[in-house]
This record gives C-alpha cells, structure tokens and sequence, in this order.
C-alpha cells in the first residue's frame, strides 16, 4: 500500500516542479465560419460547451470584415467565445481592417497583425498572411528575431492562407513559402483556413500543417493528393487539440462532436514559464460584464508605435465552476502593426463559387 502510494505521487509530479500538475489545455482551431449561418452556429455552440482554454479564429469574416459584418456574422457566432480567442487575419476582413478587425479585437487587447503568446509549454505564433511577408518584411524580420529567442521545436503558428493546399479552389499559396521556411525545424504545427475543407498533410521538414476552413455553411471540394494523410469536404468541422509540454493530441471533429482523425505530435525542448507550472491567467477584457473575467496581467514584449499598449489592469472575476487544473497558463504577447498587402492573392483564384 506504502509503495502504490509513493507511485501515484510520483505520476503525479511532472518537471514543473514537486506536487505540481502538468500544464494542459484544450484549444480549438477554426476558420472561415464567421457567416451567420446555422451550422457555423451550431459548431461554434458545440466548441462552447467543450469550455475550451483557447479558440484560434483562422479568418474570414463575411462577406468583408466591417463593423456590421462583425457584429452581423461573426458576433451570433463566436461572440461568447470572443475573450478566450485569438485571431489571425483573413483576405476579406483585411482590407476593412481600421473599421472592423482592429475595433473589434481591441476590446480583447488583441488588435495586432501578428504576435506570439505561451500555452501548455507551447509557443504559440499568430502570423498575417495578408501583410507583407516577403524576405525583408517587417513581419518576416519579426518572425526570425522570435524564432532564435529558443531553441525549441514547441510552437504552433497559425495564419489564414495555407502553403499547401489539395483544395479544388484556392490551392498551394507559394507566396507565403517564407513562413514555412523560417519555421522549418523550428516548429511543430502550422494551421490554416481559406480552404473550406479538413484535411491533414504528412509531416515534412519537421512541420505538419493543418487546414481547419469548413467553419461556415460554404465547403469545397478536395483534389487527390499523396501528401495528405487525411481530408474530408462533406462536413462542417473544427479542430480540437490537446496542448501539453513536449507534445500535442490533435482532432478533426464535425460540429456534432464526432471524431473525423486523429494524430499525435511530441516536440522538443517543452517551454517552461516563466510564472511557474502552474501561472496566473492571462486578464482578458470583455464588452459583456456578465462573463466571468480571468485576472491575472499580460505582458507585452517590445510594442510597436501602432501596437496596443494599454497597462493591464487587475480585475476580480468570480472563481470559476468548473476544475482550473490544466486551465491556468502564462501569456507573453508581442506584436507589430504593417501596411497592407500590395494584392489580394486569394481573388484571382475564385472561380468555382461565390467569393466567400
């Protein structure tokens, strides 16, 4: 009995420290939901009630990121996801972006083009595929300061535009290859939207990219392609991951919950926050005051002269119902604003369906 005691309290110590759980969090992945339609509704309710840590919004706001749109079509959606989210920008929001995406986002303190924050021993990278990207880019320069900060592969980027892509509308994005290149080996995950499709690539040069786009009530179709290990164009659809230090449970799923595949990535070298095993909770604003607000400060790395720079302020919040275990992480954000694309890639490429 002695020793099937001191065994459990062994499992129970993880590297953070004596007694102290391991860090986990359950963060979903989606894009190209912000519609208004039933079934991105019905999906969004079905990642609600999984009362995730993080949603990553992959982008597009329909039919082109105004103020209206946003509280049109992406506010009956996401809007009680909202303070919990963290968004990248996608081809039809962009343009509107001084009107919708950055008004929106700056209730959140989340009004950048791109920054970084910490999750479960994971980096985590929004990145902008619709600001320059180009080799000597001030987003690219960004990119490659943060990268040599670790020596880790534990990071996930995300962005709207895939570099690759088996879908019958969009297809490969070559314009976004220095995002690749930079995070080749340098990183684990990559996940994408544009295309309204699931689909899974085998891993190459260390990344394995995701497209997580089927949000909305508009799907594509798929193209036969040996480098994808999984794809589904029939069904509405998010994915689901499991973040802990030093690997990643990641799961297509349809909005009715139901698994569509599942993989397994492990990284190395796990990030240990600063804060401790166990941190504060990251503070997160919101326009509606009946929602239980986390406390804790956010701490901005370096702001850029058009970067949100308001000084985090403490708020009490009511103790949460549910376990916090696995629900508490630390959050470092650093960001950086840019001029807009010189083109849009994507509208050249809509022949098939309405532009969406």
């Amino acid at each position: 009995m002695i020793g099937a005691a001191i065994a459990a309290a062994a499992l129970a110590m993880t590297a953070g420290g004596a007694g102290q759980p391991e860090p986990r969090a359950v963060v979903w992945a989606v894009g190209d939901g912000a519609d208004g339609s039933a079934p991105a509704r019905r999906l969004a309710r079905m990642i609600e009630r999984d009362e995730p840590d993080a949603v990553l919004y992959l982008g597009d706001v329909y039919p082109s990121g105004t103020a209206e749109d946003y509280e049109r079509n992406f506010e009956p959606v996401y809007g009680r996801l909202a303070s919990i989210t963290w968004p990248t920008a996608g081809n039809h929001e962009w343009g509107n972006r001084e009107v919708g995406y950055y008004p929106y986002w700056r209730r959140y303190r989340r009004a950048r083009p791109w920054y970084r924050f910490e999750l479960a021993g994971w980096e985590l990278m929004a990145l902008n595929s619709e600001a320059p990207h180009s080799a000597g880019s001030k987003q690219l320069r960004w990119l490659d300061h943060a990268l040599a900060e670790r020596e880790t592969t534990c990071r996930l980027a995300f962005w709207h535009r895939p570099r690759f892509s088996a879908g019958t509308v969009h297809g490969d994005a070559p314009d976004v290859a220095p995002f690749w290149q930079s995070l080749r080996d340098r990183a684990r995950l990559a996940l994408n939207g544009h295309e309204h499709v699931l689909m899974r690539y085998r891993k190459r040069a260390g990344l394995t990219e995701y497209v997580s786009g089927a949000g909305g009530s508009v799907r594509y179709s798929l193209r036969p392609n040996p480098r994808v290990a999984f794809g589904r164009s029939d069904r509405t659809g998010a994915l689901r991951l499991t973040l802990t230090p030093g690997a990643a449970r990641v799961d297509f799923r349809d909005l009715d919950g139901n698994l569509l595949d599942r993989s397994r990535a492990t990284c190395e070298r796990a990030l240990r926050s600063p804060a401790g095993p166990v941190a504060q909770r990251l503070e997160q604003r919101t326009h509606n005051p009946s929602r239980a607000v986390p406390s804790g400060a956010a701490r901005f790395l370096q702001p850029h002269a058009r970067a949100v720079s308001e000084t985090p302020r403490r708020v009490a919040v009511t103790p949460p119902k549910r376990p916090v275990i696995g629900r508490w992480f630390a959050m470092r954000l650093h960001g950086a604003e840019s001029r807009p694309p010189s083109e849009d890639y994507s509208a050249a490429r809509l022949r098939t369906v309405p532009a969406r």
